[in-house]
């Protein structure tokens, strides 16, 4: 039998071996493997490795490919949202509803769920692409968006404390190889083309800490200490307030003569933008930690 190369298998005498295991080991078995084996045939093997040397490269060593890490398959976002009067969620179908005036979500692809008295819990499909139209209550104004790939957050995107007029809407596009961001129309032309600076936007193990600070309080005469602690991202910023409305950094011991009605509201951040809020603590219960 002729070499394989050299072989006419289309001639009125040629003859056609089946394919047969590697194990085989009867007549003309060098030309007999299953096709999965062909890369351990050591012929194979040789006849590669002369072609190669017989290349342009000069017989150099060919390198082999370095293949990035493809990314991770997204497959669902979940979105809290707090702030807004109004917020349209639209699929790639052309589908839509309103979170905020609607019971739940007429779309099969999405979850809606009541987080507050103006908050909204959105879980949506990761394979589809979607468009929010969020209009501002006139409230401090907060989105929480995490993307998941098998059950775990491989991206977190937070704002906090979004300060936008009364009537403002923002737009926010999700897709599933792009990191989302809040745009707002500064010029008014109808076509929204300026980003908003996220508190934190995060991606891989840093993403996954969602867990907010916890604080210690403790009374000593007519002084009221508080640290907080956070073992994971670390503590960002303490803030104090004497009526729940106006916060400030707490640097110092606070006194007690300045606290409305014995109570004294606290709220922590993180760099991982997760708040800690507690609203009211009663100062008169020392040593309380919350």
């Amino acid at each position: 039998m002729p070499p394989i190369g050299e072989a006419n298998l289309n001639s009125p005498n040629a003859i056609i071996y089946p394919v047969l295991g590697s194990r085989y080991k009867g007549p003309n078995a060098e030309f007999m493997a299953e096709h999965t084996g062909m890369t351990a045939n050591p012929d194979v093997i040789r006849t590669i490795l002369n072609f190669f040397a017989d290349s342009p490269t000069g017989g150099q060593t060919i390198q082999p490919l370095t293949l990035e890490e493809p990314a991770p398959v997204v497959d669902s976002y979940e979105i809290l949202v707090a702030g807004f009067d109004s917020v349209i969620v639209s699929n790639d179908l052309g589908e839509s509803f309103d979170a905020m005036t609607s019971s739940g979500s007429p779309l099969m692809d999405a979850s809606n769920y009541v987080a507050g008295a103006r908050a909204r819990q959105l879980v949506l499909r990761g394979d589809i692409s979607y468009e929010l139209l969020l209009r501002s209550d006139g409230t401090p104004g907060l989105m929480e968006l995490t993307r998941k790939s098998s059950g775990e957050i491989v991206e977190a995107v937070r704002y906090r404390d979004l300060s936008l007029p009364m009537g403002e809407v923002v737009f926010l596009t999700l897709e599933s190889d792009v990191t989302p961001v809040l745009m707002r129309d500064v010029d008014k032309d109808g076509s929204f083309e300026t980003d908003i600076e996220p508190t934190v936007s995060l991606s891989g193990p840093g993403a996954q800490d969602t867990t907010p600070p916890s604080i210690d309080i403790s009374v000593s005469g007519s002084e009221i200490s508080v640290q907080a602690y956070d073992p994971e991202s670390g503590v960002k910023a303490l803030y104090a307030s004497y009526d729940g409305r106006s916060f400030f950094p707490y640097t110092k011991p606070l006194s007690r003569a300045l606290i409305q009605r014995d109570q004294l509201h606290l709220m922590a951040d993180d760099n991982a933008g997760n708040r800690a809020v507690y609203d009211p603590i009663l100062t008169g219960d020392p040593n309380r930690r919350r």
